[in-house]
């Protein structure tokens, strides 16, 4: 099976966006990555975060073959092929041709479909930064462009799954109704006639195209319609098994002692943890800025080294 890019994979294609080019500005204020891992920050502070032309690609809506198969293996991987040829962008990088090989023969029986529909679901659709920012906005881009066109194709764990509910509201949030959603089951094959598919949107170092992100800002409440605005607000992920800070309940004491709100995003549905991130940002100013005063920020230091050497601790005792 012979991994293919989609501008290959596609019979036809059509610009949503145009290519943009700018002067990217060094976005960067302050980092403590020196403290952590001198080689990464130095790559940070060299080649990454650097003012610089950049050129953010076209966004393409196109036209999968007729008669292309989508795989779906559990809720976790979705692969688009046709005769000997597989769509690139719905394969793990990680993935050997094994894997693939392997990952083919585990679905069974067809399904068919002749409506024109969006392939929305990829791997590392359960996680949520992938939906964000790789997923979501393909669908909002092709539902605000073609408004009532297209189903979507998604795995059925995001209408069966209570810790998936932010995905589905999201998509809701844009304008797509649970009606026009394509489920496809773990372990099944599908065909369809008028399967569609849009290019990647996010790509390392790149910013995102500005018309997507216009168009993703729609769900953002007005500030002036928000009522109670808290002068702080600290976001947490404090209900999540992982990538938790160990010193988590120090930092919260230490906020709230200061008369900051602290709120766990995990517990939010999707509109309400959109006002709450848009606040956050416009209620900035009076944040202390954290992150862009050194000599203020040495009084918050959330101790990532520390924190990193209990984490290895622990590893080690638990070994």
């Amino acid at each position: 099976m012979e991994r293919i890019c989609i501008s290959d994979f596609s019979i036809s294609s059509q610009v949503l966006f145009e290519e943009v080019i700018y002067n990217a500005p060094n976005c960067l204020v302050h980092t403590n990555f020196l403290e952590l891992n001198e080689t990464l920050a130095l790559h940070h502070l060299r080649n990454v975060y650097v003012a610089k032309p950049q050129t953010i690609p076209a966004i393409r809506l196109h036209r999968l073959p007729r008669g292309v198969d989508l795989a779906t293996l559990r809720d976790e991987d979705f692969l688009a092929f046709h005769g000997d040829r597989v769509l690139a962008d719905q394969v793990r990088p990680q993935w050997t041709k094994e894997n693939l090989a392997a990952a083919l023969t585990r679905t069974k029986g067809v399904v068919e479909h002749s409506e024109e529909a969006l392939l929305v679901a990829r791997y590392g659709v359960r996680t949520w930064g992938h939906w964000l920012i790789e997923l979501l906005p393909k669908a909002v881009c092709v539902e605000k462009l073609y408004p009532g066109r297209f189903r979507f194709v998604v795995p059925e764990t995001l209408i069966s799954k209570e810790d998936l509910r932010t995905m589905r509201q999201s998509l809701a949030a844009y304008g797509i109704s649970r009606d026009r959603l394509l489920l496809v089951h773990g372990g099944s094959l599908h065909r369809f006639i008028n399967l569609f598919a849009v290019s990647p949107v996010f790509l390392r170092h790149r910013s995102p195209h500005p018309q997507l992100v216009a168009l993703m800002r729609s769900a953002i409440p007005a500030l002036d319609s928000v009522v109670g605005v808290p002068k702080s607000i600290a976001l947490l992920r404090r209900e999540s098994r992982t990538r938790q800070l160990a010193n988590n309940a120090q930092i919260c004491a230490y906020l709230e002692a200061r008369g900051w709100s602290t709120i766990d995003v995990g517990h939010l549905d999707f509109l309400e943890s959109v006002r709450e991130h848009h606040l956050g940002l416009h209620s900035f100013r009076n944040i202390r800025r954290i992150d862009a005063r050194r000599r203020k920020a040495s009084a918050l230091r959330l101790r990532f080294s520390q924190s990193l050497a209990s984490l290895r601790q622990r590893l080690s005792q638990a070994r």
